[in-house]
C-alpha cells in the first residue's frame, strides 16, 4: 500500500514487487513470501481462501481510503500474542536488549525502547547537535 499511498500506483497490483502480487499471483520460483506458512499462521485451509480474503482486505482499505501507515507494523520487530512476542524476544536473546514488549489494542509488539536514545541525545537531539556542530573560523 506504500506505493498507493505515495501516488506511484493506484492499486497494489500495479506494483510488480508488491506483497499483493506475491499473494494474489504467486510465482513458482524465487518467491519472497512463504504462502504455505502465511496460510497456516492466518488459519486458511487453501491459497484460494487466503487470496479471496486478502483481496477483500485490500479492496476495503482502498474503498475506505485507509492508506495511512499503521505504526505497529512499521516500528515493531514482531506483532502478535504475548506468548509469540516473548518467544521472539527469547530467540533474539542479547540482540533484543533494548527491545520492549508493548501492549496496543489487544495485541502485543516487540519494539525498540526509545529511552536509551532520549537519555543520550535528549528529546530534541540537543546533545547530538552540540557534538556535530562546528563554528566556522573567521579568516
Amino acid at each position: 500500500m506504500n506505493m498507493v499511498r505515495t501516488g506511484v500506483v493506484s492499486h497494489p497490483s500495479e506494483w510488480r514487487w508488491s506483497g499483493y502480487n506475491e499473494i494474489q499471483n504467486p510465482k513458482k520460483r524465487y518467491t519472497i513470501l512463504n504462502n504455505s506458512r502465511l496460510m497456516e499462521l492466518l488459519g486458511f485451509e487453501s491459497l484460494d481462501a487466503l487470496k479471496a480474503v486478502h483481496g477483500q482486505w485490500i479492496e476495503n482499505s482502498l474503498k475506505k481510503g485507509k492508506l495511512a501507515r499503521e505504526e505497529k507494523w512499521s516500528r515493531s520487530i514482531a506483532v502478535g500474542s504475548r506468548e509469540y512476542i516473548e518467544n521472539i524476544q527469547t530467540k533474539l536473546s542479547v540482540k533484543a536488549i533494548h527491545h520492549k514488549i508493548h501492549e496496543s489494542k489487544g495485541s502485543f509488539e516487540l519494539r525498540d525502547d526509545q529511552s536509551p536514545y532520549t537519555a543520550a541525545f535528549g528529546t530534541e537531539n540537543e546533545k547530538l547537535r552540540q557534538v556535530t556542530t562546528y563554528k566556522w573560523a573567521s579568516f
